[in-house]
């Protein structure tokens, strides 16, 4: 099925026993697009709240400014478990890694990954308690 909307959200999607709206999409011709915010918007079932967006032009991950194009928070604690920096399609950070993980507990990084260009590289050791980029 094609879905395109300019102007909102192609696709909505609520939760039938609590009626909080769950999903948001944004599409051009079919792909994930949005210039002025998140393209693709997931929020919590049961608080409403936001846990996850993903930052697309075109059906490629992108997001300007050295800001995740993709970041998924846990529900019960809050914490941003993984951001991703996208542009045009492919992973690149020009100012630390490209992919962050964390543990949803204490929030602590147990991953990081540097790309430039969608190219995977070794920099100097990272510092231990990067703070979310949001």
């Amino acid at each position: 099925m094609f879905r395109h909307r300019v102007g909102g959200p192609a696709e909505s999607k609520w939760d039938s026993d609590t009626g909080v709206l769950i999903s948001e999409v944004y599409r051009a011709y079919d792909l994930l697009h949005r210039i002025d915010g998140p393209a693709e918007i997931r929020r919590d079932r049961s608080s409403g709240e936001v846990i996850s967006e993903t930052w697309a032009v075109d059906g490629n991950n992108h997001r300007p400014d050295d800001k995740p194009a993709y970041w998924v928070k846990d529900a019960v604690t809050g914490i941003v478990t993984q951001e991703e920096y996208w542009v045009n399609g492919a992973l690149h950070r020009d100012a630390g890694p490209a992919l962050i993980i964390r543990n949803p507990q204490s929030g602590a990084v147990t991953q990081t990954l540097y790309y430039r260009d969608g190219q995977n590289f070794d920099p100097a050791p990272p510092s231990p308690d990067l703070a979310p980029g949001m």
